[in-house]
């Protein structure tokens, strides 16, 4: 018994989850290890019934797959602090054998900062990463060490789902020119927030929380992670379900920085993009892409001979 992305649960244990909250449709899924929780939903159309035992969940960050024998895909759910390790570890073994990567950040919500850093750190060997600009607050966080594979080229398959520190890995691999974004615009969470105790920060007797903008997010070229497109969109048969959010605050657009260095590998033929964009399948056509990509290297490294 499993469920998979796409279901549409209706009830959890015999109660509809109509008009409940994501904390609401959390506690109702959660229970004591052991102790089994019956959903009820459709998949493709057809009703389903399914039934699962409650354990502990491990989340994982990184996945790997070969749709070829060139092309690996890494597929990051979330950023942790390990990510990175796990990603430098597929890279330094699997990695060897691939021509060039798909890095799947499709779904992805984001994560830890510095696990995001880390993963572009592999990436490119110099530069800024992102800036973080607030009230009184201006800082950089940038890539510590050399990078690790600079040269095999990337395709970054995002969507409306990719937020926050994927949204900064994405649109950093973008601006340094080290790898070709493919999907659908992203979700566009360019401000970071703390949350606050009420008890504590603000000396009430209620317990509760305050969540509280305080910095914004912006990309190595300035731009804000809020204007992240792909270089080639694809119409996803899902794109249209997703409505992006209309925050109640926004930040600058821009900020000035000096110029973004260029590492030169993220470079296709720009007419390849028409036949790209046909594509209904995203990992099918950053495949594709990556192919194309491929083969102009190989073009290329034979007419400098």
């Amino acid at each position: 018994n499993k469920i998979f992305v796409d279901d549409r649960i209706l009830s959890i244990d015999g109660h509809s989850v109509r008009g409940l909250n994501e904390m609401e449709v959390r506690q109702r899924i959660r229970g004591d290890r052991g102790t089994r929780v019956a959903f009820v939903g459709k998949r493709a159309g057809k009703a389903f019934t399914t039934i699962l035992t409650r354990d502990i969940v491990h989340q994982r960050s990184v996945e790997s797959s070969w749709l070829d024998n060139q092309v690996l895909v890494i597929k990051i759910h979330r950023f942790f602090r390990q990510t990175a390790q796990e990603v430098e570890r597929i890279v330094e073994t699997d990695g060897l054998k691939a021509k060039g990567f798909i890095l799947d950040l499709r779904n992805n919500p984001g994560g830890l900062l510095q696990g995001a850093r880390d993963v572009v750190d592999l990436f490119v060997s110099q530069g800024v990463v992102v800036y973080l600009k607030g009230r009184g607050v201006e800082d950089q966080v940038w890539a510590l060490r050399e990078g690790g594979e600079l040269k095999k080229p990337i395709v970054v398959l995002i969507n409306g789902l990719t937020a926050s520190a994927a949204e900064i890995v994405a649109g950093a691999l973008q601006d340094y020119g080290r790898a070709i974004l493919v999907g659908q615009k992203t979700y566009g969470k360019g401000s970071v927030q703390n949350i606050y105790e009420t008890q504590s920060a603000v000396g009430t007797q209620y317990r509760g929380g305050l969540k509280l903008t305080t910095l914004w997010y912006y990309l190595p070229s300035g731009r804000s992670v809020k204007s992240l497109d792909p270089d080639i969109k694809i119409a996803s048969h899902d794109e249209a379900e997703f409505v992006h959010p209309m925050m109640p605050y926004s930040g600058a657009s821009r900020i000035p920085v000096k110029q973004v260095a260029d590492f030169g590998k993220a470079h296709f033929d720009k007419r390849a993009s028409s036949l790209i964009e046909r594509f209904q399948d995203t990992q099918e056509a950053g495949k594709a892409l990556l192919l194309k990509m491929l083969a102009g290297n190989q073009a290329r490294a034979l007419s400098d001979q």
